[in-house]
């Protein structure tokens, strides 16, 4: 995801595309937020609420694996990031290196 070029750090224009269309959700301007750490994996777990919609932003900070249980149903879920498909199975997700970003907004 990321690009090396001659020594720089590595582009996050990515990251800033990606999250545009994300932030201009209704959820993001008029929900209850909530965030926590799982210091031992070193994850980071936000929860946006808004009546019945629900979104959920999960992140390694150290680019670990982990399995993160999610508070989801099981089932096949778009990853907001980047429109991959990500499984939560047994209310949980197996978490790889980058950033998961989903939801429940009807």
């Amino acid at each position: 995801m990321y690009a090396i070029i001659a020594g720089r750090e590595p582009s996050r224009s990515w990251l800033f595309q990606a999250l545009y269309p994300i932030k201009k959700l209704d959820i993001m301007a008029h929900s209850m937020y909530s965030l926590k750490a799982m210091d031992e994996e070193d994850i980071i777990f936000g929860t946006h609420t808004l009546a019945e919609q629900k979104l959920v932003v999960v992140f390694s900070l150290k680019g670990k694996m982990a399995e993160v249980d999610m508070g989801f149903l099981d089932g096949v879920y778009v990853n907001l990031m980047d429109h991959s498909e990500v499984t939560i199975n047994g209310g949980k997700l197996q978490l790889n290196s980058g950033p998961v970003i989903i939801g429940i907004l009807e």
